[in-house]
């Protein structure tokens, strides 16, 4: 499974040098390849060739785009179809996979745009909503052998309501598709179900709200440390430490800046990543030569690379440069992915952020799909 994590930090940072060597030691210890994901609807007017070429060396990340039409929906813009087609072939030699252009509100349109982009040559990701009929996830399955789920994001913090949902579409498909979720921010909807991929927004909690995640592999869930609360970063200084950062920094407000914060932070969900693929296993698309394996996606805030300036949203360049510089001693295995969430919320952006697989090795996929019962009883 992939798990795509959104990220964001502005210019004019500092302790860059401590955040890069811990993140450039645990990953390169560890395989970590990157991987990103981006919104075309934040990216559009961005120069991919020149954001990459100032942040990364060849080989570049891999990437995944993703419309952002849910994004734009919700501030009332309307995205062009063929200008979305045009994005995507022009920066087609440094994207891996692309979601198609959705709408939520109509599966009819969602399918239609299916169509127009493969008639242009394209072959975007399919994405099924909820409350669709699900005669379209049928017709899907039958074609496709990767889908996307969307329009989860609300149910997020109902996982009961949401699973029943989820489970179906995954019995629906057996062995003939896997799937991504978009917004899958629930650790309890990502751990229990084999998804080939899924995104989450989540991991950004520590440098919006200064809330940070970390992941306890050894009983594989996730803690919270306040930032500037001795106490609890006392009390998981054991978690702080196996990243390769002083516990002090976090309780110390002094001591706090956001490129430490989202380093752990995305390191975290590198861990839970691992902590998955350990435990489930690898989910392979059939007939298909795409990678399998565990990946954690990250959203990332658009810098601005003309002017110089910070960035408008909490984001932007800070998160890039981490990434550049991380990437540079990394080698083969885990992704991570890149998603644009400027809203706070990952919805759209899929394949190119860490993602996290989940499959069961002991079992073919379909038997592992199961019911609501078994899945909500394997806990660890």
């Amino acid at each position: 499974m992939r798990l795509y994590l959104a990220m964001g930090f502005p210019d004019g940072w500092g302790g860059v040098e401590l955040t890069v060597d811990s993140m450039n030691l645990y990953l390169a210890e560890h395989g970590v390849r990157l991987r990103i994901l981006l919104s075309y609807h934040y990216y559009k007017n961005t120069d991919l060739d020149a954001l990459f070429t100032k942040y990364f060396t060849e080989p570049y990340p891999d990437v995944f785009v993703d419309s952002g039409g849910f994004s734009a929906m919700t501030q009332g813009v309307t995205i062009d179809i063929n200008q979305y087609a045009a994005w995507v072939k022009r920066y087609r030699h440094l994207i891996n996979t692309y979601a198609n252009l959705d709408d939520i509100t109509s599966a009819e349109n969602t399918l239609n745009n299916q169509h127009t982009l493969e008639d242009m040559g394209l072959q975007p990701l399919p994405v099924f909503h909820v409350k669709e009929d699900w005669k379209v996830l049928e017709q899907y399955i039958e074609k496709y052998p990767y889908i996307a789920l969307g329009g989860m994001v609300p149910y997020m913090r109902y996982t009961k309501r949401i699973m029943p949902w989820i489970i179906k579409a995954f019995k629906l498909a057996g062995d003939k598709a896997v799937f991504h979720g978009f917004g899958a921010t629930s650790w309890e909807v990502i751990k229990n179900l084999p998804w080939y991929s899924v995104d989450s927004s989540s991991w950004g909690a520590g440098f919006r709200y200064g809330q940070v995640p970390l992941f306890d592999g050894h009983k594989g869930r996730f803690f919270t440390v306040q930032l500037g609360n001795r106490a609890e970063c006392g009390k998981y200084a054991y978690l702080i430490r196996e990243l390769g950062f002083d516990p002090a920094d976090f309780w110390d407000r002094s001591r706090n800046d956001r490129s430490k914060i989202c380093a752990i932070s995305a390191l975290s969900y590198v861990k839970a990543e691992q902590w998955l693929r350990n435990r489930w296993g690898e989910v392979k698309i059939q007939n298909s030569n795409r990678d399998s394996g565990l990946a954690l996606n990250l959203a990332a805030w658009p810098p601005d690379i003309k002017s110089g300036e910070n960035s408008k949203f909490v984001g932007g360049d800070i998160q890039w440069e981490s990434l550049g510089n991380l990437q540079k001693n990394q080698g083969g295995g885990i992704r991570i992915h890149l998603s644009d969430a400027s809203n706070g919320v990952n919805f759209g952006d899929a394949d190119s952020g860490i993602k996290v697989h989940l499959s069961d090795a002991q079992h073919e996929i379909g038997d592992v799909r199961r019911d609501a019962s078994y899945f909500s009883n394997q806990n660890s």
